[in-house]
This record gives structure tokens, C-alpha cells and sequence, in this order.
């Protein structure tokens, strides 16, 4: 029985690892895809003011 729990941690263990290694790369993902979405915003709003 010992066995099954130390294979349930272990995998406990990878699986908590992998969510904080997605949550990461999904923050900064997502914080570039701000960054551009505000870039194109300020050009759009460059453009039609000058019109």
C-alpha cells in the first residue's frame, strides 16, 4: 500500500510542477499580447487623429 501513495505523491508532485510551469509561461504570454494589443490601440488612435 505504501507503494501506490509514494506513485500518488509523485505524481501529485509532477502534475502541481507542470501548473506552475504552464502558469508562468501563460502569464508572460499573455502580458505580451497586452502589451501589443495596447501598442496597436495607441497606433490606430496616432492615426485617426491626424485625420
Amino acid at each position: 500500500m505504501n507503494g501506490w501513495f509514494e506513485f500518488a505523491k509523485i505524481i501529485f508532485y509532477v502534475g502541481l510542477g507542470l501548473f506552475a510551469i504552464l502558469a508562468v509561461v501563460v502569464t508572460i504570454g499573455g502580458a505580451k499580447d497586452i502589451r501589443a494589443l495596447f501598442a496597436a490601440l495607441d497606433k490606430q488612435h496616432k492615426d485617426h487623429a491626424g485625420e
